[in-house]
C-alpha cells in the first residue's frame, strides 16, 4: 500500500499542479507564489509519509495484534508462493 500511495500522490501532484500553476502565476503571488506553494505542500506531503508510513508493518502504529498474527502466518507463504510461479516459467 505505501508504493501505491507514492506513486499515486506522485500523479496527483502532477495532475494537479499543472492546471493551477498558470492560475498562481496569473494572481498577485506571481511566478514566486507556484514554487513557495507547491514546495510547502510538498512538505506537508513528507510530514504525512513519515508520519504514516513504516518500513514493516509489525512497526505501524495502528496494526492490530489480529493483523500482526495474520500478516506473520501469511506473508511468507504469499512469497514463497510467488517465488515459484517464477520457478515454472
Amino acid at each position: 500500500m505505501p508504493i501505491n500511495m507514492y506513486f499515486s500522490g506522485t500523479a496527483l501532484g502532477t495532475v494537479i499542479s499543472i492546471p493551477t500553476s498558470g492560475l498562481i502565476a496569473g494572481s498577485p503571488l506571481g511566478w514566486e507564489g507556484v514554487f513557495y506553494l507547491h514546495g510547502g505542500m510538498a512538505v506537508l506531503w513528507l510530514f504525512a509519509w513519515v508520519a504514516l508510513v513504516t518500513d514493516c508493518p509489525d512497526e505501524h502504529r495502528w496494526i492490530s495484534k489480529v493483523g500482526r498474527v495474520w500478516n506473520d502466518e501469511n506473508a511468507f507463504k504469499k512469497r514463497q508462493d510467488t517465488f515459484f510461479v517464477f520457478l515454472r516459467l
